[in-house]
């Protein structure tokens, strides 16, 4: 069984309606030599992820080409739990992304 962890999503319904908590599968082995894996302490819904999921588009855009659920919150904070050889981090450091 796939282990999963909690993410937010969008559809193609428009903001606030499209934004839902979901479960995704978890990555799979370690990381690669430049990834990181972090468990988030904090994230943010910044205002162009609710740009993005007011785009009309989204109900036009074949699932084949575009998933029906995207990701957001690229706006967080974290510990690494998780480092590749050529990341630059140890497990325990703290990272933020904006």
């Amino acid at each position: 069984m796939a282990k999963t962890v909690k993410a937010w999503t969008f559809t193609h319904e428009g903001y606030p309606k499209a934004l839902h908590q979901s479960s995704i599968a978890a990555p799979a082995g370690p990381p690669g030599p430049t990834e990181l894996h972090v468990r988030i302490n904090a994230a943010a819904l910044n205002p162009v992820d609710i740009q993005l999921q007011n785009l009309p588009v989204w109900a036009y855009l074949p699932t084949s080409l575009v998933p029906n659920e995207k990701g957001v919150g690229k706006d967080f904070a974290g510990i690494v739990e998780a480092a590749g050889s050529e990341s630059g981090f140890k497990p325990g450091d703290e990272v933020s992304m904006t």
